[in-house]
């Protein structure tokens, strides 16, 4: 089973893909980072802006071609504990306006995705 994960972080999008066997050992068959600067884009009460979400919505969009290529099986997003607070709906609407196979996921890294 294929898996890919992207986590949303305040400066750099990143994809991960991963190949997990039956007895649950994994590889990484791809890591690609984006560098998108959302920090940029949040105001003093933790909201991404329209001009953040457009920014965040490009490189999912682009990141989900690269899934597709790839046919992964599953795909998840999630995003760092700058995003995910209090503007989750930011999130939300980010990953599935720009890929909507993918699951919308909050926690703070990959083992706790896998």
């Amino acid at each position: 089973m294929s898996v890919a994960l992207i986590d949303v972080g305040s400066n750099t999008i990143r994809l991960s893909v991963y190949m997990i066997e039956g007895d649950g050992s994994f590889e990484r068959l791809l890591s690609k980072k984006i560098t998108a600067g959302l920090a940029a884009y949040v105001d003093d009460e933790g909201a991404l802006s329209p001009e953040g979400i457009d920014c965040a919505c490009e490189a999912l969009r682009y990141l989900g071609t690269i899934v597709d290529h790839l046919q992964v099986d599953d795909v998840h997003v999630f995003a760092t504990q700058r995003h995910q607070q209090p503007r989750g709906a930011c999130r939300h609407r980010a990953a599935h306006g720009a890929y909507g196979r993918a699951r919308v996921r909050q926690g703070r890294g990959i083992a706790r995705v896998l």
